[in-house]
């Protein structure tokens, strides 16, 4: 690693990286321009990485300033977003942490600047986060029903119904912003930790982490099992609000897990990620057309129970895997 040099090269790949900003892809941006600063730090040294940093906040507001007065602030947080999530990186690689600690600083790292970014947002709009999120999807299904043609209408079209339904849905759907927020961060945070991971594995200093090997620990099944009893019981509305995020948060991480046991057995027969990955995507998108047809296949329930019952079984026996790994790492450590 070389510390002492400025590398210039890298305040361009971050320029660069923020290219999709102009093309309305800002959370993609976002992502490349954290991997590209965690990389700068590890490869290039601290002060190359503090320049990027500052390169990053500049340009990344002036790629917003083009969609309006007042943008060049989505691009402030953007930059920050970026920087705290490259940070979580750096700190995990550092302290030579395990790969999970980095995901979860790196989630916090996303979550709490675009939350607050949000809230600005909503406050100029004299609303609250969940509302602001809401409100826009909601209206355009109020009026693609308002155009629906008159013999629709005179054929049964209940539009008192689909109002009540919509109001539902809406209620429903602002009880459970916080854990769509919690998700799509932990999502971000788990990608641009593996993106750095992933090209430092080969590393002495380099994480070892793989998507198949995920599994669910039994305190978190516990914690899910107990959120949807709370959930059910519903004694107070807000014990049943916070055991519902709960629920969504640990069912969504259960189900990524259960992808991952898939994901485990399928590397023995196919070795390109590149066809695993569109492997699973026919397999959820198929599994959700039939779905329609028959609510019994749900493809969502089915990894979910697989991750619920590896949690105990181990069927992979990573655990054993793990128990091996540190043993070898404390005999490196009595070597050296």
């Amino acid at each position: 690693m070389n510390r002492d040099k400025l590398n210039f090269r890298v305040i361009l790949r971050i320029g660069f990286s923020l290219l999709p900003i102009l093309f309305g892809m800002p959370t993609i941006a976002m992502v490349i321009c954290a991997y590209n600063l965690a990389m700068s730090f590890v490869f290039c040294g601290p002060l190359t990485a503090f320049v990027s940093s500052l390169s990053a906040v500049c340009i990344s507001m002036f790629f917003c300033s083009s969609y309006g007065v007042g943008a060049q602030l989505q691009g402030l947080f953007l930059a920050i977003e970026a920087i705290l999530c490259a940070a979580a990186c750096i700190y995990a690689v550092l302290f030579k942490k395990s790969f999970y600690p980095g995901v979860w600083l790196a989630a916090g790292g996303f979550l709490v600047p675009s939350f607050i970014s949000l809230y600005n947002d909503a406050a100029k709009a004299g609303m609250s986060v969940a509302q602001y999120l809401t409100q826009l999807p909601l209206e355009m299904l109020r009026l693609q029903l308002e155009s629906v043609p008159a013999e629709l209408q005179q054929a049964g079209f209940n539009a008192v119904a689909v109002e009540k339904i919509l109001e539902k849905v809406g209620e429903i759907t602002v009880m459970v912003i916080p854990s769509m927020l919690i998700l799509c961060s932990v999502v971000i945070g788990y990608i641009v930790v593996w993106s750095v991971t992933s090209q430092l594995r080969k590393l002495p200093f380099g994480i070892k982490h793989s998507f198949s090997h995920i599994r669910l620990p039994r305190s978190m099944v516990a914690v899910l099992a107990l959120s949807l009893i709370l959930l059910l019981w519903g004694i107070w509305e807000e014990l049943s609000y916070i055991s519902a995020n709960v629920f969504l948060v640990l069912i969504f991480l259960c189900f990524f897990a259960g992808m991952s046991f898939v994901d485990y057995y399928l590397r023995r027969v196919i070795h390109g990620n590149f066809i695993r990955i569109l492997i699973h995507i026919f397999v959820i998108i198929t599994a959700t057309t039939t779905t329609m047809i028959s609510p019994f296949i749900n493809i969502f329930v089915i990894y979910a129970l697989i991750a619920v019952v590896d949690s105990f079984a181990d069927f992979r026996k990573l655990s054993l895997e793990e128990e091996k790994r540190g043993d070898l790492d404390e005999t490196e450590k009595r070597d050296a």
